[in-house]
């Protein structure tokens, strides 16, 4: 067996890492794509964060998923379900859910054969999860860069998707790729009457591009992300603005044990709009509430025997403060976070694996009008990944 690092490991070794994971949204039926033979394949997880802030502020939560594919010639189906515990211990904002996640379901087929692969995709989210929450379980909904999931369950969404490939010779692969998110409306709040929300349906556009030599690759891309409007009870709420997201991935190999991979992402959220109660329609915000981010992420393996790689991993986010003045109820200060940690990935097989993780993070808010000294958190997070194919 090599001990040579190739492009499907790096893949699948992203995949385990618990990076990625912080920027996916809740049940990513992403992870469902990636397939390393055709047949069935089992994905166990689990994720567990904890973390502590000033002002007596801690939280954890513990997200178990499985995931179950089958592949075969041209078709690809998945499963993908989890079980969650998120508890708030804050003081005076303690909160508790315990639940099973919606079920997620995934198809696709692809069109091999043509000059430009085309591969046709639908997702399915089956509302059977927590979507509506009363009294102190609201509580347990914790920030998105403390804890990963930040919604227990939602709608029925429907997401068809096609996207396209070509070989731009032996090193070169472009893609394009669209999709729509049509989103069902769900009750998030038991304890307030008369608020059934519809998300607005979401239209994403990606651009692709892959090129590999023999000692190193590198992918980059750019999607874009439309966001309709969402209404409560029927009548028009409030609107996202278009997200820009640009990503790149550099992978160094070096000579048949180490491998290096640099992860750089930026994103650009343009102007909300809200309701005018005046005029009763949607206005786009004076200043920009949401502030551009960039996002860094290092993972530094060594293959000391077939079956044994160790990762070091280091991550760094950085969100700025937003338009709007300080004395604005609607600022929001800059944000940095950073985190370090261990990843160990051992192949019982050739089709069986456990990857785990573990990493300590730091997050820092910058001083406000309401918070003079700032906030910070420290946190940690532990991932495991255990895959087997039939």
């Amino acid at each position: 067996m090599s001990l040579r690092f190739n492009a499907k490991s790096t893949v699948l070794g992203l995949f385990a890492s618990g990076a990625l994971f912080a920027s996916l949204p809740a049940l990513p039926t992403e992870s469902m794509n990636l397939q390393s033979s055709r047949g069935i394949t089992a994905h166990l997880e689990h994720n567990y964060f904890n973390w502590n802030g000033d002002q007596d502020r801690s939280g954890w939560q513990r997200i178990t998923p499985v995931t179950i594919t089958y592949a075969k010639k041209n078709w690809e189906i998945g499963l993908r379900r989890a079980y969650i515990e998120s508890e708030n211990e804050s003081t005076g904002s303690q909160g508790r859910v315990a639940t099973w996640s919606d079920t997620s379901l995934s198809t696709a087929f692809t069109l091999g054969q043509l000059a430009w692969p085309v591969r046709l995709s639908l997702d399915y989210n089956e509302p059977n999860g927590k979507a509506s929450l009363e009294g102190d379980e609201k509580n347990a909904i914790m920030d998105a860069h403390l804890v990963q999931q930040t919604r227990f369950g939602e709608g029925r969404n429907v997401t068809p998707g096609i996207s396209v490939t070509r070989a731009l010779g032996a090193k070169d692969t472009f893609g394009v790729g669209l999709s729509k998110v049509f989103r069902g409306a769900f009750d998030p709040n038991s304890d307030v009457a008369n608020d059934r929300t519809n998300p607005g349906d979401e239209t994403i556009a990606t651009v692709q591009w892959h090129h590999a030599e023999q000692k190193w690759l590198v992918t980059g891309g750019l999607t874009y992300i439309h966001s309709g409007v969402t209404k409560r009870e029927d009548v028009d709420y409030y609107r996202k603005g278009e997200l820009w997201n640009f990503d790149a991935t550099g992978v160094a190999f070096v000579g048949t044990r180490q491998q290096l991979v640099a992860t750089y992402r930026y994103s650009y959220r343009e102007r909300d709009r809200y309701i005018n109660n005046v005029s009763g329609q949607l206005e786009k915000e004076r200043f920009n509430s949401n502030g551009e981010s960039h996002f860094l992420a290092l993972d530094w393996a060594y293959k000391w025997h077939p079956q044994h790689v160790l990762h070091v991993l280091a991550d760094y986010l950085d969100i700025a403060r937003n338009e709007y003045d300080q004395i604005n109820s609607l600022f929001i200060p800059r944000r940095k976070k950073w985190g370090v940690g261990l990843r160990y990935d051992y192949h019982i097989s050739s089709r069986s694996s456990i990857s785990v993780s573990a990493k300590h993070f730091r997050m820092e808010d910058e001083q406000s009008p309401n918070r003079p000294t700032g906030e910070d958190y420290d946190g940690s997070n532990v991932y495991l990944l255990a895959s087997i194919e039939f």
